[in-house]
């Protein structure tokens, strides 16, 4: 098991241990699904992990109204800098908007997480191959469900059977060309209420104080080497964004 699976598989039974009902989500960067009651809480339960672990806590934002942001760091043996991006969600939120409920994906329905994988995909701009086979997978295990919850997501039918149909034969080419024209038909068709509204402004606020994004100047011409090598090294450490620049 490599550093990053060990730190993974820790910290989910720390919050087994600490009582803390959740659901891996996924496992690019970790997302996890926890219960209402505790969402609160993550940022005491995973700074107390960190200290445990001997682990250093670089990064903390909330960047949706229910949905944290963790980022964990560690050396390794040869004393590079490893990091671990987390994100604890209670509702899924997206520009402003709720678009599932946290107790739908704690409870891990083919439905909710069918949503769920969709969802990231439009907001990523990307649906790899991998990403295909587990919404194809999903459908298969409840198709009335799925496209029910779609139809709470879409008005325009023809947005409800692009996706089905990419679902049930496994080709997601037409979706793909589509991404961008889902995304905008999806913040159409579910309008922000007034409290997400209110949500997102404070955490907005909150943002301005905390930096989520870093420039590192170069002074003196760096070898391109070493600058791809700082960059891969510390890009994971700020979720917000990494900046290089050389100074004129």
């Amino acid at each position: 098991m490599d550093e990053r699976a060990y730190v993974v598989e820790a910290l989910l039974e720390r919050l087994r241990s600490d009582g803390v009902a959740h659901r891996l989500l996924g496992e690019e960067d970790v997302t996890l699904a926890v219960a209402p009651d505790a969402f609160g809480g993550m940022p005491r339960h995973v700074a107390r992990f960190c200290q445990d672990f001997d682990l250093k806590l670089v990064q903390l934002a909330r960047v949706e109204p229910q949905r944290w942001e963790f980022v964990l760091a560690w050396t390794d043996e040869r004393g590079r800098p490893r990091f671990l991006g987390v994100q604890a969600l209670g509702d899924y939120f997206r520009a402003r908007r709720r678009l599932l409920r946290g107790r739908d994906l704690l409870a891990g329905t083919p439905s909710a997480l069918f949503a769920y994988t969709l969802l990231e995909a439009l907001e990523r701009q990307s649906l790899g191959e991998a990403r295909g086979e587990r919404l194809a997978e999903l459908w298969h295990r409840d198709p009335r469900g799925a496209i029910e919850r779609l139809g709470r997501l879409w008005r325009a039918r023809r947005d409800l059977r692009l996706v089905a149909r990419a679902a049930k034969r496994g080709d997601w080419t037409p979706v793909r060309a589509e991404l961008a024209a889902l995304r905008r038909a999806l913040h159409r068709s579910v309008a922000p209420t007034p409290g997400s509204l209110a949500a997102t402004l404070r955490v907005a606020l909150e943002n301005r104080l905390a930096a989520r994004s870093v420039r590192v100047a170069f002074i003196g011409g760096a070898d391109p080497a070493l600058r791809s090598r700082i960059a891969q090294d510390l890009a994971p450490a700020f979720p917000g964004g990494l900046g290089l620049v050389e100074p004129e």
